[in-house]
């Protein structure tokens, strides 16, 4: 059976069904049931080894464990030579030409400017709970053009070589608060065994 004698043996029986039926609601409702998605329908019908297209679910199982786990794809006779080697040059291609676009985005190798920080911090939100990192926004919206200018550095430094600086990971960092009033709070930053050139 090829796919076009299945989809019409398919169109048949959808019309059968409705053709049978005696009432417009039931007509409706069968047509509703034949061309509804069904959630152990998800394999769409198979074509099997001999050209048959298999519709039922116990038929499509039958044959993906007959081809997958009792090795029928690894038979001599059914090893295709042709379809191994373009896949394999596919892969090698795709893999190549991903490599040459990461080498030509240059832009993505920029530092970060001091603008892009600040636009950053500018969006952080305020009196918010801290994040992952353990530190509040209040920090980084209060903390001034010093505390930037070292925290540009630590992340383009990071950038560059990949990972965050082995020396600030081991830093011994204390934020002290310096209330001026109740509402403005600087932060002192301390590193105590790190120093940033």
């Amino acid at each position: 059976m090829t796919k076009k004698d299945a989809q019409n043996k398919w169109s048949e029986d959808l019309c059968e069904k409705i053709g049978e039926a005696k009432s417009l609601r039931e007509k409706w409702s069968n047509f509703k049931k034949l061309t509804k998605k069904k959630s152990e329908n998800l394999v769409h019908p198979l074509q099997g080894n001999n050209g048959n297209i298999l519709f039922t679910e116990s038929e499509k199982s039958n044959i993906l464990k007959n081809t997958f786990f009792e090795g029928y794809h690894l038979k001599a006779n059914n090893f295709n030579q042709q379809f191994y080697d373009d896949i394999t040059q596919q892969y090698i291609s795709i893999s190549t030409s991903n490599q040459e676009e990461n080498t030509d985005n240059i832009k993505y190798n920029d530092y970060i400017t001091m603008e892009e920080l600040e636009g950053s911090i500018f969006k952080l939100k305020k009196e918010s709970a801290p994040g992952p990192d353990f530190f509040f926004t209040e920090l980084f919206i209060n903390g001034g053009s010093e505390l930037k200018s070292k925290l540009l550095d630590i992340i383009n430094q990071s950038w560059e070589e990949g990972i965050i600086p082995l020396n600030w990971r081991r830093a011994n960092v204390k934020f002290i608060k310096n209330y001026i009033n109740q509402i403005t709070i600087l932060y002192f930053i301390i590193f105590q065994t790190y120093q940033l050139n």
